[in-house]
This record gives C-alpha cells, structure tokens and sequence, in this order.
C-alpha cells in the first residue's frame, strides 16, 4: 500500500511540473508586420526579407507588438537592445509606440492573462553598408528571457574607415552666424591653429576674419575676430566667396607665433583693399604686428591701387606673401621680427591681363615658388635669392588644366621637390593634385574619380614625411552626395602618387542630413590624424551637423595637364616703387569669440537651415 502511494504520489508530482511547465513554455507572443516570431528566430527588416535593404540614412519604422496569451498574468521586467561589434548607436533604436520619435522609455509592465498587450517601434536607420545586426531581449516573470534577432542591410558599398577611428568631432560656430574654413596648421604637440571668415557677429553686412587655437586634448584655447570698419576677409581664390581662404593663407614659426593674411577696405563701397598681414602671438592670439599693404597709398584710392593677399609661408627670419596687385602676381618678403618690407615685387607674365599669386612655398636654400592664375590659364613659377634684397626669377610655367584653373596650395619636400593642389575649374570640376619637380618638370600628376558636375574641388596639399595629404571636396554619384559635395582626404605616396588611404566624409541626402563638406587642413601628430573642415547645411536641414568617415568611394586615375614655359624677360618682375605699408592697428578692433561662438560636439548641435560652420576631427590611426 505504501509502495501504491509512493508511486502515485510520484505520477502526481510528474503530473504537476509538466503542468507548470506548459502554463511557462509559450511566454510572450511577439509579432511584426503580421508575423509571429519564436524565441530566437530572426526578423528580417523590413518584410522580413533578406533580400531587401535601405539606402544610408534613411529609416524603416517597424511597431512589435508583445501579447500575453497564456492563462497567467505576465509581468514584462525588462525590454533591451544589444547592437552587434561596429554597428552604431543610430543604426537600431527602441521607440514608444506612439509618438513621432519618442525614444521608448520603458517601466516594468504586468500584462492580463489571456489579452495583455505591450507595443513598441524598432527603427532601424542605416550608415554602412551590408549587414547589420541587433537583438531585442525580453526580461518577463522575474528570470526568463524571449530575445528576437534584428537584421538589416545598408545599400550599396560604403564602409567605415579603415585606418582609423574618431575620437573627437567638435564644431566652432553659432546657428545665425556663418563661419568659413581658410585653413589649419599644427605643431609638435599637437595643438591646431585655424583661420577663416566669418559673418553677422561684428559686421551684418560684410564679413571679419577670424582665427583661433584648440588645445591638444580639444579644448578651445582661445579665438579672435579682427574687425575693420568694412570689409575684411580671408578672399577665396575661386573668386566666388564660395568658401574661405586658401590653404597657404596661415602659417606657423619654430616659436610658435602664426602668420596669417587677407584683405581690408578702409571704404563702404569695399571696391578698393589692402593686403593684410598680421603676425599673432600662439598663446594668447593677441596681435604682434599687423600690416596694410597696398601699390601705392594714394590720396584719392583708384581701383588700380587696390592690393589683395591670397597666401604667405614663413622661413627663417622672413614672411613671404603672394597675392594680387593691379594684374600683376605680388611677392612680397617682411621681416618676420616687426613686420618690416624687405623687398616688394610684382610679376607680369601675361600683360594685358590679370595674373593672381594664391599659393606660396619657401625652402632653406632662399628658394621660393608662388602658385597661382596667368592670364586664363594655372602658373607655377620659382624665385631664387629671396634671402636677400634682389630676388631672381628662376622659371615660369603655364599649366594648362583648362580655362580659369589655378594652383591654390603649395608645399615642397625636404629635396625641394613641389606638390600643388590642382583647381580645375570650369562647368565640370576635378580633385585633382600633382607633383614638379624642383625645376618645374611634371613628375606625377593624379586625379581622384568624381561625378560629373562642379561639386569636385581640391584645396588642401601637405607633405608628412613620405605621404602627401591631399584634401577637399568631391560629388559623389550612387549613395553618396552629388548636390552639395562631401570632404575628401587622400593619403599619397610622394614617390609616385599612389593612394595609401583614402577617407571619405559623409552625412547623408535626406532633407535633414544634407550638407557640403570641405576638408582644408590636416596633419599627423603621432597617431592622431587631426583634420579640418567647412560644413555648410542645406537649405532644410537644423539638425544634423555630423556624419561618419567612410573608406574612399572610388578611384585614383593618372592625370598629366600640359605644362610649358612662360617667356619672361627682365621686366617682368620689377619693384614696385611707390608700395608700402601701414599700421593696420589704427581702426580695428578684437574681439574675443569664446563668448560669442560655441565650441561643441557636433552631435549635440541643432541650428538653422543652410548654417556654416568649422568642423574638427580627431582620428586614431591603427
């Protein structure tokens, strides 16, 4: 009898486990676009297809519904998403199920036996390319989890950058002002100058230049506005205002002092201008000297004494400038101790037409090469002696990339060898840059494939050791940005010109990630890749200021311009008599930015439509 019992007492405890054990089994039932999912199945997004996919940055909104259909009440502990290695925070995200987008903000919830229901929405919003992967897990009755696998593709092929990753992305800027990238240079430990152009803070009707330094932990240090009673501005060698100065227009001593240049009017009608040259202490940003240079200081200012400063490099004791000055190239040497004219040139290649400097190198040897437009056609020509008071001018060549083209930056290697940025203009424009050597003879020339369109431009060359960075913007066709253009960043081999890397900047097409990118400065500091850009919003778009660096999107092609000698005679670089310069401290004014620009992380700004600024990265090379 006993043994009866036992047995039977046995079968009822066996009877009674798989009992809760069926009310447990089922959990939450789950369900998506009319699907019904098992614990650890994957859902497909969107339609639960593998074969579908969604272009970079736009979005599928999809609602899961959680429904507790067994005979017990259900309480839902926890709802959490786990993003895969690499896929970012943006790419899945949890909403509430109503709302625009609400992010879901969930509390521990107790669903009714046989009809309780929970719904929330995965948005799933792609910036790369391929395969993204999440999972949704759900926390129910103390202990026990339902996960849900996300799935999706990007379109096409962008994948992030390789050689490295983003550490910082700052922006300097307000929303109602507009600020444009001249350029920006570094020193040894990593700090970064910057100068530019900017709007509606001191003048609403022109623009000031302006100029700042960011600490090497990224931190602003200190940033100036230089303010004449019109016009002053870092000119844009494009001739259309359509960014700031070149990049040859800042430089840096082994002291630590910049060297920056421009123009100002002295006149409302801002049609006749100086050259400007200012010499700015590195710490503080105060001004150490700064100068006014014109052909000729006449008492009543015609167009032909208007003077412009495109570029300027500093070597030894010496500041060379370059720039415009009545159709004439202008060189220019001061004294870089107190900003003194060591000697005053000017070059007529074409006469009879307008010829510009915008792009200026110098070597040790008293060596330098000016780059620039003759006539309607690229210069490049090289002085010799420039130590001294009585420059020579070795050579001159026209390179022919099509009308209205120019050499707008300049740097030369430690054997004197030339890099120069290739503007190609024209209804049609190109990235393109190229290496002379040091007499002049092309030695590669490379182009980097765009669409067609005039979204293609190269701005930036700068030798590190045996690569030369070669930055600006391209148009991009397929996924990418063909309206506005995005930044673009090679790493060349000096050798020959072949890519070692390419980095490309994008943001997205949408109404409210579309923007122009503009990369005008870079340089390597250990293993930090430190760049800097122009950003310049859509006529839509006050909310997306930041994007992602993505490997390059197509390819480098051999290009070769025509190159042949300039004839010049004795005059065609002859004093200029009657120049000289100013005190350009006598109606200005500087005024301190920190308080009247916001120095921010770029995913936490909001502004105005069609909204310019200056981007900072810092990226950690592998």
């Amino acid at each position: 009898m006993r043994a009866t019992l036992g047995l039977l007492s046995l079968f009822m405890l066996a009877l009674g486990g798989f009992t809760v054990a069926a009310q447990d089994a089922p959990g939450p039932t789950v369900m998506a676009e009319g699907i019904e999912f098992k614990n650890g199945d994957r859902y497909w997004i969107p339609m639960n297809t593998e074969r579908n996919s969604l272009a970079l940055f736009t979005e599928s909104v999809q609602t899961i519904s959680i429904y507790n259909k067994t005979s017990a009440e259900m309480t839902l502990n926890k709802i959490e998403l786990t993003r895969a290695e690499g896929v970012m925070d943006e790419e899945f995200t949890l909403l509430a199920e109503k709302g625009k987008r609400d992010p879901l903000d969930f509390k521990e919830t107790k669903l009714e036996a046989s009809k309780g229901a929970f719904g929330l929405r995965v948005r799933f919003y792609p910036v790369e390319s391929g395969e993204r992967n999440a999972t949704l897990t759900i926390t129910y009755n103390t202990d026990k989890t339902f996960t849900l696998k996300l799935a999706s593709r990007g379109r096409e092929s962008a994948k992030f950058f390789s050689g490295g990753a983003t550490k910082l992305h700052k922006l300097f800027g307000a929303s109602k002002t507009d600020e444009m990238l001249s350029t920006a240079v570094g020193d040894a430990e990593g700090n970064i100058y910057f100068s530019g152009q900017a709007t509606q803070i001191a003048d609403r009707f022109s623009t000031d230049i302006i100029y700042g330094k960011i600490n090497a932990d990224g931190s602003l240090a200190w940033a100036k506005l230089w303010n004449g009673p019109y016009k002053d501005c870092s000119p844009d060698s494009g001739q259309n205002a359509e960014t700031g100065g070149t990049a040859n227009s800042l430089a840096l001593d082994e002291q630590g002092n910049l060297y920056l240049c421009g123009v100002n009017s002295d006149d409302k009608s801002n049609s006749i201008l100086s050259a400007l040259i200012m010499k700015v202490d590195g710490k503080t940003g105060e001004p150490i000297w700064e100068k006014l240079w014109r052909n000729e200081w006449a008492k009543s200012a015609l167009g032909k004494h208007s003077s412009e400063a495109y570029g300027l490099c500093v070597r030894g004791s010496r500041v060379f400038v370059t720039g415009f000055s009545y159709g004439d190239i202008l060189f220019l040497a001061l004294n870089a101790a107190d900003g003194a004219t060591a000697f005053q040139r000017s070059i007529d290649l074409t006469p009879g037409s307008n010829d510009r400097g915008y792009s200026i190198a110098a070597s040790a040897d008293g060596a330098v090469v000016i780059g620039g437009l003759a006539s309607d056609r690229a210069c490049l020509l090289k002085f010799t002696g420039c130590n001294g008071d009585a420059p020579q001018l070795a050579w001159s060549r026209r390179v022919d990339m099509g009308r209205g083209s120019n050499i707008n930056c300049l740097d030369l290697d430690k054997d004197g060898s030339i890099y120069a940025s290739l503007d190609r203009r024209g209804a049609t424009t190109f990235f393109s840059a190229a290496k002379f050597s040091a007499d002049g003879k092309l030695a590669w020339g490379k182009t980097y494939a765009g669409t067609a369109g005039d979204r293609n431009n190269t701005h930036l060359v700068r030798v590190m050791g045996d690569q030369v960075l070669v930055g600006g913007r391209l148009g991009a066709s397929g996924v990418y940005d063909t309206s506005g253009g995005d930044g673009l960043l090679l790493g060349l081999n000096t050798a020959d010109g072949s890519e070692k890397w390419s980095a490309f900047y994008y943001t997205g097409t949408g109404p409210d990630e579309q923007g122009e990118h503009r990369i005008k400065g870079a340089f390597i500091t250990g293993k930090t890749l430190t760049v800097v850009g122009q950003g310049y919003t859509g006529s839509r778009n006050g909310e997306r200021y930041w994007g992602y660096w993505y490997n390059g999107v197509t390819k480098l092609e051999d290009y070769a311009p025509g190159v042949e000698e300039l004839a010049f005679d004795a005059a065609a670089a002859k004093d200029i008599a009657k120049g000289g310069s100013k005190d350009g401290k006598e109606s200005r004014q500087i005024v301190d930015l920190k308080e009247k620009l916001e120095w921010r992380d770029a995913k936490g700004k909001t502004g105005e439509p069609s909204d310019g600024d200056i981007s900072v990265w810092q990226i950690e090379l592998k």
